[in-house]
């Protein structure tokens, strides 16, 4: 294999982490909206412990630099936080704006 198909290769996972990281945080009304039931705030700081630890984790069985790991999900987590707040600022308008911090366009 030559370095212009390793490139596409990456260039494919760079399309699938993407995506991923687009269903991750179109989870957060969902997210939203059993907090709210539940009578919890957005932050929850226990919650983002387990899921650093758990990733972490994950990195070290991997052979991952386990800290460059937690950092992305670190990332991750505050994407999710700002889509919340997004949402539960945001007016009855169904639009959102794509170019807001925290404004994700979800499809379902």
């Amino acid at each position: 294999m030559d370095l212009w198909e390793h490139r596409l290769q990456i260039h494919r996972i760079d399309d699938e982490i993407v995506g991923l990281i687009h269903r991750r945080t179109c989870l957060a009304k969902d997210i939203l909206e059993a907090k709210l039931a539940m009578g919890a705030g957005i932050d929850d700081a226990e919650r983002e412990r387990q899921v650093l630890a758990r990733v972490t984790e994950m990195a070290k069985e991997l052979d991952l630099d386990a800290v460059a790991v937690g950092e992305v999900f670190q990332i991750l987590i505050k994407m999710s936080k700002d889509r919340q707040r997004f949402l539960m600022n945001q007016n009855s308008d169904e639009t959102e704006p794509s170019v807001e911090k925290g404004a994700v366009g979800c499809r379902r």
